[in-house]
């Protein structure tokens, strides 16, 4: 099942999530590994840099594609019925996103270096469209900086946790199959969960 049924997440929707969780969980390791390499091995520095920014790119293409993809395949039945609840895992949600898509384009304004697209495609640098006057970009940069690294952590990480605390609940206590709707593939379709 290619699309989102009543009951069960399609196979788009699924491929969207892991990819996210994955390239998310790369750039974190890269800029973790970045923050070992020595200042003076400038090409390696770069190089990590370099990726660490084509997988931001990419992190914020997919994300679009999943928003665009939640749009034309409605989301499964929530097994939710506390609205308390609801709202928390409405925010969170939205908050995920939103500082998903944050994040990439506050690391561009804030970069120096030019992100070259997985080696090979390369672009401009947030400053050469930009028409700013020198202070004015300076503070621009410095503010994105913030955001930036402020979303790397503590937020993104908290938003991670709530999520996966939230699906770990619906698992573990609430024994309903919110978790496994988005684990479960077989035989080419989707496991009957209910």
């Amino acid at each position: 099942m290619i699309r989102n049924s009543n009951d069960q997440y399609g196979l788009v929707t699924i491929a969207f999530h892991w990819l996210i969780v994955l390239f998310v969980l790369f750039s974190y390791l890269i800029i973790y590994v970045h923050g070992f390499v020595p200042k003076a091995d400038t090409e390696g520095r770069s190089f990590l840099l370099q990726l660490h920014q084509s997988l931001g790119i990419t992190i914020f293409v997919v994300t679009i594609l999943r928003i665009l993809w939640t749009l034309y395949s409605p989301r499964p039945r929530s097994f939710i019925e506390s609205p308390a609840q609801l709202l928390l895992h409405r925010i969170v949600i939205v908050a995920l996103y939103g500082a998903i898509l944050v994040q990439p384009i506050s690391g561009y304004i804030a970069s120096k270096l030019a992100p070259d697209f997985f080696f090979v495609l390369e672009l401009p640098l947030f400053n050469d469209y930009a028409d700013l006057a020198q202070q004015s970009l300076k503070t621009l940069r410095k503010t994105m900086a913030f955001v930036h690294v402020n979303l790397g952590f503590p937020v993104i990480p908290g938003l991670i946790a709530l999520h996966l605390g939230g699906a770990l609940y619906h698992h573990f206590i609430r024994r309903d199959p919110t978790l496994r709707r988005m684990l479960t593939i077989r035989h080419g379709r989707m496991v009957d969960t209910d």
